[in-house]
């Protein structure tokens, strides 16, 4: 009896979207509210054990990042990306990000005393990175000492273009590009060279970051250091950067690359429901 009027007021909070920040919290809502006394440690199994629940970082979002607007914009958007997938369509997303360290690592164990310091080498400047990664798990990879705008983006579709024609000259049948909400995606000069490159494109939905491919193939990518050989890194260094670069991307497995697809499928049905993020 004591469990099931914890698990009734707890479901009720979670309805009313109260932030459950702690299982004290939750502890004195129930001894106000009900005639029986609960212990912290009480609360926190019943909402774990009974309910499943998790004690998770909280995610925090824009303001109108689970409006009304948006959560339709997105479903839409899942719809079609899904739609594309089911007809057999290869999706390249494309998404850009930027490199200036080569140590990304953020956490070692060390013994008790150990310090627990790294020499981290900046990379100057900084390599703006354009990837690709398609449906099949395939990476078209571009890097470059400047800043990503529509000028980079052109450069970039016109030499993904040429690789794209060489694979297969009736790529566009089959392929669609992805692509997110950047300004320099929306502009004038961006649509003008699309229309002329004749690029299938879809947008993703706003704020879908947990839908993008791309997201987590930067994830992979940050997780080690990019250079343990310590190989000078400067603006003359370029083409060691590229090695160092290309050889990081060759270490994450093809099996993850596709998998990146199957768990960003899995964002796109909660879209589809009209989930918030």
């Amino acid at each position: 009896m004591k469990v099931g009027t914890a698990v009734q007021h707890i479901n009720s909070l979670a309805k009313k979207n109260v932030v459950i920040d702690s299982a004290n919290m939750v502890k004195e809502v129930l001894n106000e509210e009900t005639d029986q006394e609960y212990k912290e440690h009480q609360v926190r199994k019943i909402m774990r054990h009974d309910l499943g629940m998790r004690y998770k970082k909280i995610s925090h979002v824009a303001l109108h990042t689970n409006s009304p607007k948006n959560l339709i914009l997105r479903q839409r958007y899942a719809i079609e990306l899904v739609a594309l997938l089911n007809n057999g369509k290869r999706i390249i997303n494309i998404d850009e990000s930027w490199i200036g360290q080569s140590d990304f690592r953020r956490r070692k164990w060390v013994q008790k005393g150990q310090s627990c310091s790294e020499i981290q080498l900046q990379v100057n400047p900084r390599i703006s990175m354009i990837v690709g990664l398609d449906s099949t798990g395939a990476v078209y990879l571009s890097l470059l000492q400047s800043n990503n705008n529509s000028q980079t983006m052109e450069l970039f579709f016109k030499n993904l273009v040429k690789k794209l024609d060489k694979e297969d000259d009736k790529w566009r049948k089959k392929t669609v590009i992805l692509l997110d909400n950047a300004p320099y995606h929306a502009s004038k000069a961006f649509y003008d060279m699309s229309a002329g490159l004749k690029l299938p494109i879809i947008f993703s939905g706003p704020h879908s970051y947990d839908a993008a491919p791309c997201e987590l193939w930067f994830a992979a990518f940050k997780r080690k250091d990019i250079n343990p050989r310590r190989v000078p890194t400067g603006k003359s260094n370029f083409n060691e950067v590229v090695r160092l670069v290309v050889e990081r991307a060759q270490q994450i497995p093809l099996q993850h690359r596709v998998l990146f697809w199957h768990h960003c499928l899995q964002h796109a049905y909660r879209y589809m429901h009209l989930q918030p993020i």
